[in-house]
């Protein structure tokens, strides 16, 4: 009797034993995926701290550039005049901009719709497309005369730099953007 006393509770003992390291398992396995998880998150906060302040300080270089008045210049030796000149072409230029980029969004938004749509209408795509065609040439039209207005009023040397850096500039910015080298931010690009 004693002998299976004495089985019994190494018995007992035993899935005590076995209770207790499933319970140090469990336990582990939790603190492992807490560390885990608090890891994850650490490393997702910081990106995304990151990517903030990348925004933010395009956002404050940007508001720099334009309150220093360095928007389209990148031109050496500008006079008062001259400055003032072309800040009125860029106002206007920027008048009659503003409505052909807005009728060139809703018209990638007509696209999207037309080419998703269930039964696609090929004769509405393509008069779509025609539409898209005939806004990107009167952009770029009002952009050729906006920069031959601009050269009218530069000394010679003064156009030499203004047409080397025109081609540099757009090149490292992609569309749109800042002219001056300080004053380059990222810009999305807009694709079909």
């Amino acid at each position: 009797m004693q002998v299976l006393l004495t089985i019994g509770v190494y018995i007992i003992r035993n899935r005590q034993i076995l209770t207790i390291n499933s319970i140090i398992m469990r336990t582990n396995k939790i603190i492992t995926s807490m560390l885990i998880t608090l890891f994850i998150s650490t490393m997702a906060f910081t990106v995304n701290a990151q990517e903030m302040n990348k925004r933010r300080g395009a956002r404050m270089q940007k508001q720099e550039c334009v309150e220093k008045g360095m928007r389209h210049m990148g031109i050496p030796d500008l006079t008062d005049q001259q400055k003032e000149d072309i800040k009125k072409l860029r106002l206007e230029y920027i008048k009659k901009m503003t409505p052909l980029k807005n009728e060139l969004n809703e018209n990638r938004a007509k696209h999207k719709t037309l080419m998703t749509s269930e039964k696609a209408d090929m004769g509405a795509i393509n008069k779509n497309i025609d539409e898209f065609t005939s806004i990107k040439n009167k952009m770029m039209k009002l952009k050729a005369k906006h920069k031959q207005s601009v050269r009218k009023l530069l000394t010679e040397e003064q156009r030499i730099m203004f047409d080397s850096r025109a081609g540099k500039m757009h090149k490292k910015r992609g569309r749109g953007g800042m002219n001056h080298p300080s004053c380059s931010h990222p810009k999305m690009r807009h694709r079909r």
